[in-house]
């Protein structure tokens, strides 16, 4: 074995982890750590070492233990991160799960559950194998995403954008709309505003909301954190889109519109400025965030006809051992008392 796992303090987080191409947001310090308390658990944040010191990858793992030192499970969303365009990545993945394995099921006696990252569907399978080859087995099901492409020039991009949507973005254009963005804690007062208007009428489960993200950036330090755009008409917030710029990727988080902005498109107005921006930031992919085309279709139209593809579903693998494993699946079973996503 060439790697060893090590934990690493802050600083030493924050000035590695930006120079990763597959850093996720799900992976930000101060994310992590407020995540873990959600779920009354606590995070922790390793790196992956050569044996000159050399950091070669990171991950986070949310820990809730059972009491008495009985168990618990600890979980990697999207993990570990690894990619510096390295010819050696799968090499290097594979010796991490290693790591990973031996540090939190062997020593530790926690059941190790990774959820993968949505990309494509050639590297999911590859992803998915590793874990298998290392003897994880499926746990359950991820939901799909809807990814669009940032490889071509911003013209083929719009193009690519459905007519009916085109047609919106070309009127929204037209409104005297002003959008400022900021990853300042302040604008979170006025997407509040809307992201609650938003819950007052319609009816959806949401694991971390506005005021989750809030405490989250007044924690956060550069270079991480999340990005806000708002869009103003006549000085009022008509609409608000939460989104992450990191590694190759920038995701859309949490968006919502109030009656006037929906009236004006002020919402396609935001998207096509967040693809923007992710194409000055040298982004490969803008992911859409969850899609379910069953139960959430006007969603999911919006969504593909900004170009998008949906990714396969993807999977949470896990592995255990001995007593300690064993028990703690048998408590989750029977009391759901782990709710790590």
């Amino acid at each position: 074995m060439t790697l060893a796992i090590k934990k690493i303090t802050k600083n030493e987080w924050l000035d590695n982890s930006h120079k990763f191409y597959d850093l996720s947001y799900t992976h930000y310090w101060e994310y992590s750590k407020q995540a873990a308390n959600h779920i009354g658990g606590e995070s922790e944040n390793v790196a992956f070492v050569t044996m000159t010191g050399e950091i070669i990858g990171l991950c986070n793992i949310r820990i809730r233990a059972l009491p008495f030192s009985l168990g618990g499970v600890a979980y990697i969303s999207g993990g570990p991160v690894l990619y510096k365009r390295q010819d050696s990545y799968w090499v290097d993945y594979l010796e991490a799960v290693d790591l990973l394995k031996k540090e939190y099921v062997l020593n530790r006696g926690l059941v190790l559950r990774v959820s993968q990252r949505l990309k494509g569907q050639e590297f999911m399978d590859m992803e998915r194998d590793v874990f298998l080859k290392k003897k994880f087995t499926i746990h359950s099901q991820t939901n799909a995403t809807m990814m669009v492409s940032m490889a071509a020039d911003l013209v083929a991009i719009r193009s690519g954008l459905h007519k009916k949507w085109r047609n919106i973005l070309n009127k929204s254009e037209k409104n005297d709309i002003e959008i400022v963005t900021s990853n300042d804690a302040s604008l979170f007062k006025d997407f509040g505003i809307l992201f609650k208007e938003l819950l007052a009428t319609k009816a959806f489960n949401i694991q971390h909301d506005d005021q989750f993200f809030l405490t989250v950036q007044q924690k956060t330090k550069c270079p991480e954190g999340f990005r806000l755009s708002i869009a103003y008409k006549d000085g009022r917030a008509v609409s608000g889109i939460l989104f992450s710029i990191s590694g190759d990727t920038s995701v859309y988080i949490l968006g919502a519109t109030n009656n006037l902005g929906r009236k004006l498109g002020a919402a396609y107005l935001l998207q096509w400025h967040v693809i923007k921006l992710s194409k000055d930031a040298n982004c490969r992919w803008y992911d859409l965030g969850g899609v379910d085309k069953k139960n959430n279709p006007n969603v999911y139209q919006f969504k593909e006809r900004m170009g998008g593809s949906e990714t396969p579903l993807g999977l949470k693998l896990q592995f255990y051992s001995g007593f300690r494993g064993k028990l703690t699946l048998i408590i989750e079973k029977i009391y759901k008392l782990y709710k790590l996503l």
